[in-house]
Protein backbone atom coordinates (compact mmCIF):
# COMPACT_ATOMS: atom_id res chain seq x y z
CA UNK A 1 0.00 0.00 0.00
CA UNK A 2 0.64 3.33 -1.28
CA UNK A 3 1.79 5.48 2.55
CA UNK A 4 1.38 9.19 1.77
CA UNK A 5 1.79 10.01 5.43
CA UNK A 6 5.44 11.53 4.28
CA UNK A 7 6.56 13.53 1.13
CA UNK A 8 9.38 12.10 -0.60
CA UNK A 9 11.63 14.88 -1.67
CA UNK A 10 14.19 14.03 -5.57
CA UNK A 11 13.99 15.18 -8.55
CA UNK A 12 10.76 14.81 -10.94
CA UNK A 13 10.80 14.38 -14.49
CA UNK A 14 9.17 17.18 -15.51
CA UNK A 15 11.98 19.84 -13.43
CA UNK A 16 15.04 18.09 -15.56
CA UNK A 17 14.72 20.64 -18.47
CA UNK A 18 17.70 18.18 -20.39
CA UNK A 19 15.62 15.19 -19.64
CA UNK A 20 14.59 12.04 -22.28
CA UNK A 21 11.63 13.27 -24.32
CA UNK A 22 10.72 10.06 -24.61
CA UNK A 23 10.52 9.58 -20.76
CA UNK A 24 8.76 12.94 -20.40
CA UNK A 25 6.41 11.87 -22.00
CA UNK A 26 5.45 8.84 -20.46
CA UNK A 27 4.81 10.68 -17.12
CA UNK A 28 2.94 13.47 -19.01
CA UNK A 29 0.50 11.08 -20.33
CA UNK A 30 0.14 9.51 -16.64
CA UNK A 31 -1.07 12.85 -15.84
CA UNK A 32 -3.35 13.37 -18.39
CA UNK A 33 -5.23 10.28 -17.44
CA UNK A 34 -5.11 11.71 -13.83
CA UNK A 35 -6.80 14.91 -15.55
CA UNK A 36 -9.37 12.31 -17.26
CA UNK A 37 -10.20 10.89 -14.14
CA UNK A 38 -10.50 13.52 -11.99
CA UNK A 39 -12.38 15.70 -14.36
CA UNK A 40 -10.46 18.17 -14.16
CA UNK A 41 -11.36 20.19 -17.46
CA UNK A 42 -14.82 19.56 -16.91
CA UNK A 43 -14.73 21.29 -13.46
CA UNK A 44 -12.18 23.79 -14.52
CA UNK A 45 -14.42 24.88 -17.17
CA UNK A 46 -17.25 25.39 -14.92
CA UNK A 47 -15.72 27.38 -12.59
CA UNK A 48 -14.28 29.55 -15.71
CA UNK A 49 -17.79 29.87 -16.66
CA UNK A 50 -19.46 31.06 -13.13
CA UNK A 51 -16.57 33.73 -12.58
CA UNK A 52 -17.28 34.88 -16.29
CA UNK A 53 -21.01 35.10 -15.87
CA UNK A 54 -23.04 36.39 -18.58
CA UNK A 55 -21.63 39.12 -20.49
CA UNK A 56 -18.21 37.61 -20.93
CA UNK A 57 -17.60 35.94 -24.38
CA UNK A 58 -13.84 36.56 -25.22
CA UNK A 59 -11.70 35.04 -22.66
CA UNK A 60 -8.10 34.69 -22.39
CA UNK A 61 -6.53 31.92 -20.61
CA UNK A 62 -3.04 31.36 -19.85
CA UNK A 63 -1.64 27.79 -18.48
CA UNK A 64 1.30 27.92 -16.09
CA UNK A 65 3.06 24.53 -16.20
CA UNK A 66 1.23 23.48 -18.97
CA UNK A 67 2.99 20.23 -19.59
CA UNK A 68 1.38 18.18 -22.49
CA UNK A 69 -1.31 20.69 -23.19
CA UNK A 70 -3.75 18.42 -22.52
CA UNK A 71 -5.81 20.15 -19.71
CA UNK A 72 -5.84 23.41 -21.54
CA UNK A 73 -6.97 21.86 -24.31
CA UNK A 74 -9.94 20.23 -23.23
CA UNK A 75 -10.82 23.44 -21.34
CA UNK A 76 -10.55 25.48 -24.20
CA UNK A 77 -12.62 22.91 -26.27
CA UNK A 78 -15.44 22.92 -23.30
CA UNK A 79 -15.52 26.74 -23.29
CA UNK A 80 -15.92 26.78 -26.72
CA UNK A 81 -19.05 24.81 -26.66
CA UNK A 82 -20.86 27.65 -24.34
CA UNK A 83 -19.90 30.08 -26.93
CA UNK A 84 -16.99 31.54 -25.89
CA UNK A 85 -14.38 32.71 -27.83
CA UNK A 86 -11.11 31.39 -26.22
CA UNK A 87 -7.53 32.33 -26.51
CA UNK A 88 -5.52 30.14 -24.76
CA UNK A 89 -1.88 30.04 -23.98
CA UNK A 90 0.55 27.38 -22.26
CA UNK A 91 3.64 27.82 -20.69
CA UNK A 92 6.48 25.71 -19.32
CA UNK A 93 10.04 26.01 -18.77
CA UNK A 94 10.79 22.16 -19.82
CA UNK A 95 11.10 23.12 -23.98
CA UNK A 96 10.46 19.61 -24.24
CA UNK A 97 7.01 20.34 -22.50
CA UNK A 98 6.59 22.60 -24.97
CA UNK A 99 7.23 20.94 -27.87
CA UNK A 100 5.24 17.53 -26.64
CA UNK A 101 2.33 19.99 -26.36
CA UNK A 102 2.66 21.53 -29.42
CA UNK A 103 2.76 18.34 -31.27
CA UNK A 104 -0.26 17.08 -28.82
CA UNK A 105 -2.55 20.09 -29.34
CA UNK A 106 -1.74 19.72 -33.43
CA UNK A 107 -2.65 16.45 -33.23
CA UNK A 108 -5.98 17.32 -31.58
CA UNK A 109 -6.63 20.64 -33.36
CA UNK A 110 -6.35 22.90 -30.99
CA UNK A 111 -5.76 25.68 -31.40
CA UNK A 112 -3.73 26.70 -27.81
CA UNK A 113 -0.29 28.25 -28.19
CA UNK A 114 2.55 27.24 -25.75
CA UNK A 115 5.62 29.06 -25.11
CA UNK A 116 8.77 28.26 -22.84
CA UNK A 117 9.25 30.70 -20.59
CA UNK A 118 9.16 31.36 -17.11
CA UNK A 119 6.21 31.68 -15.20
CA UNK A 120 7.34 35.54 -13.76
CA UNK A 121 8.32 36.49 -16.99
CA UNK A 122 4.72 35.63 -18.33
CA UNK A 123 2.92 37.51 -15.86
CA UNK A 124 4.92 40.35 -16.43
CA UNK A 125 4.59 40.97 -20.28
CA UNK A 126 0.75 39.35 -21.03
CA UNK A 127 -2.81 40.08 -19.85
CA UNK A 128 -4.71 37.21 -19.61
CA UNK A 129 -8.14 37.00 -18.10
CA UNK A 130 -7.67 33.33 -15.88
CA UNK A 131 -4.39 32.04 -15.16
Amino acid sequence: MLNLSMRIRRPELMDDLYGSTGELGRALQALARVNTLSMSAYFLSNAIMQLLGSEERNIRILDLGSGRGDLLCSVKERLQKFGLKVEAVGIDMNPNSVELAARYANARRCSARFVTIKAIDALKNFEYDVV
